[in-house]
């Protein structure tokens, strides 16, 4: 395997005059790929593209023994440090997600805050090795997703590291840098050493939807498990972040959890399992109001994070077709046929009702409904629903995602099927 950055190229007749000319309108200059040589470097495939979006002008990767790449971006370039790793299949390479390293190693002098290695290899027993210029040896027992310090000497100018079959960790480096010959002595650098692994085990955190008690539906409810080395922590303090998917005027939320999410804590139990509640959230009826919930444990020697979850407030019932009697839809209210059948003059009491500044009196919902029997249970029925909330002067129509107009305006019956001949 090669593996390096691809370029626009340059020179007389090309839209490059020089090597580090970039067009203005240029997102990201570098390509990363690898090309791969089965006949001992003869011939080579096409590229296989990686890391993207990342200036990687020197990442390392790690054969994973399965026929799996890891690849690892360093922070030499100050590009940002990730991670990603590319499946070998029957149908060629495919790429897993770039993924994000959460912690370098710690500088002995604190001139690097949080480094990775620029060059790894992996020890027999899975462990991440790797060295960087000018910084302590660094490993990784969770694939590369936190990096740790070891007591060795610092590496020189862009190491280069492989782990022996006997186990030794060989690493060559040059002093001196890119300085032109005869401005200072340069000379070749070697490290060897083994290594013996005294890490704690890596922590994981599990994040699951939970079902309701009879298992028919998924609610809003979720349990966290923690573990280290397959066994269950208990009596530990877990942090839950929850943030709404889409903000109230209607773009979509892309602020980080890490920053701006709401947080509750739990405690785990004997099984290392603990349950957030966030039942509280369910005073919608917009069927479309999502949020992403994750949680974080710090107690170890890296924080720990579940996978982040994005889940619906409102979700299916099995074996019910119409599990809500009413709800919300990108500012159209939608009655289940019992409940249309129940109020059927609901639909034509929204188009007529006269609002000021969103809001309608109880008075305007009865003469909008022509006074109609149950039209003052409706009301209730709506407000329960989350349809209507109270609000200075009467009531209110409670907004859902992407809804235009201050009131309800258009409303239909669920249930309608479409016939394809």
């Amino acid at each position: 395997i090669a593996c390096g950055p691809v370029f626009e190229s340059f020179g007389p007749g090309y839209t490059r005059r020089g090597r580090h000319d970039v067009s203005e309108d240029v997102i990201e200059n570098i390509q990363t790929c690898f090309f791969c040589s089965k006949d001992r470097g003869l011939t080579w495939s096409q590229p296989h593209y990686v890391l993207p979006g990342i200036q990687a002008r020197e990442p390392d990767f790690v054969d994973l023994g399965d026929g799996s790449i890891l690849f690892v971006n360093s922070d030499v370039y100050a590009a940002r440090s990730v991670r990603q790793v590319v499946r070998n299949t029957r149908f060629g390479y495919v790429n897993e997600p770039l993924r994000a390293i959460f912690y370098g190693a710690e500088s002995v002098n604190g001139s690097l805050d949080g480094y990775v290695p620029e060059t790894v290899a992996q020890m027999e027993n899975g462990l991440l090795i790797g060295a960087r210029r000018h910084a302590p040896y660094a490993v990784s027992n969770d694939m590369g997703e936190n990096w740790h310090r070891i007591d060795a000497p610092d590496c020189e100018y862009q190491p280069s590291l492989e782990v022996m079959p006997d186990g030794e960790v060989v690493t060559v480096w040059h002093h001196g840098g890119d300085s032109p010959f005869g401005q200072r002595d340069m000379h070749i650098g070697l490290h060897r050493f083994y290594l013996k692994e005294d890490l704690p085990k890596p922590i994981k955190l599990r994040a699951e939807r939970m079902l309701s008690p009879d298992g028919s539906y998924f609610d809003n409810r979720f349990l966290f498990a923690l573990t280290s080395a397959d066994k269950p922590l208990a009596g530990q303090t877990l942090t839950v972040r929850y943030q709404w998917a889409w903000n109230e005027d209607g773009t979509y939320n892309t602020k980080p959890l890490s920053e701006f999410a709401s947080e509750i804590t739990v405690v785990t139990d004997g099984n290392g399992e603990a349950v957030a509640d966030l039942t509280f959230l369910e005073k919608t009826a917009d069927i479309f109001k999502g949020y992403s919930v994750d949680c974080v444990y710090a107690g170890g020697c890296a924080e720990t994070r579940s996978d982040c979850l994005y889940c619906y407030v409102m979700s299916p019932k099995r074996g019910v077709g119409d599990r809500y009697p009413f709800y919300l839809m990108n500012g159209v209210l939608v009655l289940s046929p019992a409940a249309a059948k129940e109020f059927p003059f609901i639909k034509k009491a929204f188009r007529d009702l006269p609002c000021e500044n969103g809001v309608f009196t109880e008075e305007a919902w009865l003469l909008a409904c022509r006074s109609a029997p149950g039209a003052v249970r409706a009301l209730e029925a709506l407000r329960n629903a989350h349809i209507v909330e109270e609000a200075p002067g009467g009531y209110r129509c409670c907004r859902s995602t992407h809804q235009t107009s201050d009131c309800i305006r258009e409303c239909r019956v669920s249930g309608n099927r479409v016939v394809l001949t």
